[in-house]
């Protein structure tokens, strides 16, 4: 999971639970809030009715208070004595019975009236889900008049308020799903920028590869931990740089200096070898001068690698690659010939624009490497052109002992051997690969290897001129 994923989950997670927390808290604070503010009004309606009972004793029936607000035909009302007689009712008291309260808290309760016996203005109506029952806020309370304990039991029908409160907590929870969404997508986008420099120096530093140590990763205005590790890697890639420069000069310096000394102890070993000395003689010249034809390939390849890295440009020209692979073959025809190696084509005629002198060494050290890894009679070597999605596609195969997988990544390795005894076997430098693959990475390609079945195949990708 990337990190901007990560950023953006966590922070979504973290508003989610505090803004469901503290609308949750609202929610139930406003709740709580309203059902105080019905509590009171119980509390001044009761206090109403002790008032009205003490002024006009026993033999009054109340209807309405004379206080504003309190209608008693939308209550639940019931006054009465200790000792059962009913002082005033209301006529919801006639269609359910109301349980006492255990505790001297108030309560809800829900009776089975219809809602129709309420006063509740017909544009509300259509807000009551349930037409059957009537859910009410209840307090009992009780005083001593005239040396009788009196009893008021109230309760207030709350349908509109609980449809209300319904409606508010739906909101609330549209409110928070909006709220996180916007929040994720605000998240996502602040994630993007944070994050869109490191971005920017992973970028880089993919780029910059062997051939382009002189980048640099560009620091930002901000002194800031971003700007710091923009300048230790660039630190880095200056050491880098240096030690590769280092390298590669003390290569090509080295193998020039070997170069002509070499050569000369050739021309000597030749000479005395073509003074016919003895057997003895003869047959540790030649072995010597055999040593010493191997050290000059490797001197000739490792200048050619010398070579290679310090060229930037390539001369670039139309180059046919059909003309030139039959060109290669008919070179090797001899070679092949003389170890039974039958080599076949199929060739589609395609033009690229390369270096000619490179693809040639290219192909080359292909060809050569299929022909020095093949059985050793009666061996085969296919070569295939073909154009796919706008690019050159160069196939060589070669029979051959098949190349383990785990060493198939390597294989391009400079001086990499699948097995020790390669080397004298067959006499190569171990850079044959390593060239061909920095001139196809030159020329903006790939290659790729497979090998199954005795059998193994490198394709090289390389793009087509544009004609």
């Amino acid at each position: 999971m990337k990190v901007r994923t990560k950023f953006t989950l966590l922070i979504s997670f973290a508003s989610l639970i505090t803004v469901a927390f503290f609308s949750s808290f609202l929610y139930s604070q406003v709740k709580e809030e309203i059902y105080e503010l019905i509590d009171f009004e119980l509390a001044d309606a009761a206090e109403s009715i002790y008032k009205r009972l003490e002024t006009a004793g026993d033999n009054g029936t109340l209807s309405v208070l004379g206080f504003p607000g309190f209608l008693l035909k939308d209550y639940w009302l019931h006054v009465y004595t200790e000792s059962g007689r009913t002082l005033l009712a209301t006529k919801l008291v006639q269609f359910a019975g109301m349980p006492k309260a255990e505790k001297n808290q108030p309560y809800f309760v829900t009776l089975p009236i219809s809602h129709k016996y309420l006063n509740i203005p017909d544009s509300e109506r259509d807000e009551i889900t349930d037409r059957d029952n009537v859910k009410l806020r209840v307090q009992m309370f009780s005083r001593q008049l005239d040396g009788e304990k009196v009893i008021v039991h109230i309760g207030k029908p709350i349908l509109l308020l609980n449809a209300e409160l319904d409606e508010i907590l739906l909101e609330m929870i549209w409110g928070i799903f909006f709220t996180i969404s916007l929040i994720i997508g605000t998240s996502y986008f602040i994630a993007g920028r944070l994050l869109n420099p490191l971005s920017i120096i992973n970028r880089k530093i993919v780029a910059i590869r062997e051939r382009s140590l002189h980048e640099r990763i560009p620091l930002g205005k901000n002194r800031d931990e971003l700007y710091i590790l923009s300048s230790s890697l660039n630190s880095m890639f200056d050491r880098l740089e240096h030690s590769f420069l280092t390298q590669r000069d003390f290569i090509g310096n080295a193998a020039h200096e070997m170069k002509s000394p070499l050569t000369i102890l050739m021309l000597g070993h030749e000479e005395m070898l073509a003074a016919d000395p003895e057997k003895e003689i003869r047959k540790s010249l030649e072995k010597q001068l055999y040593s010493m034809q191997r050290l000059n390939k490797l001197i000739r390849d490792l200048l050619k690698i010398a070579r290679l890295e310090e060229q930037d440009t390539l001369k670039k020209e139309l180059v046919d690659l059909k003309e030139l692979i039959m060109n290669i073959l008919e070179d090797y025809a001899t070679v092949t010939s003389a170890r039974g190696i039958c080599v076949t084509t199929q060739l589609e005629p395609l033009t690229i624009s390369a270096d000619y002198e490179k693809i040639q060494r290219l192909l080359i050290n292909l060809v050569d490497n299929g022909i020095k890894y093949n059985h050793p009679l009666n061996g085969r070597i296919q070569v295939c052109t073909k154009k796919v999605k706008g690019s050159a596609v160069i196939e060589v195969t070669n029979d051959g002992k098949t190349i383990p997988p785990a060493d198939i990544q390597h294989i391009f390795k400079q001086f990499y051997r699948i097995e020790k005894s390669r080397s004298q076997a067959y006499g190569g430098s171990g850079l044959g690969l390593t060239i061909a693959l920095r001139i196809v990475e030159m020329h903006g390609g790939s290659v790729v290897v497979a090998s199954a079945n005795e059998a193994t195949t490198f394709t090289v990708t390389l793009p087509l001129a544009a004609l």
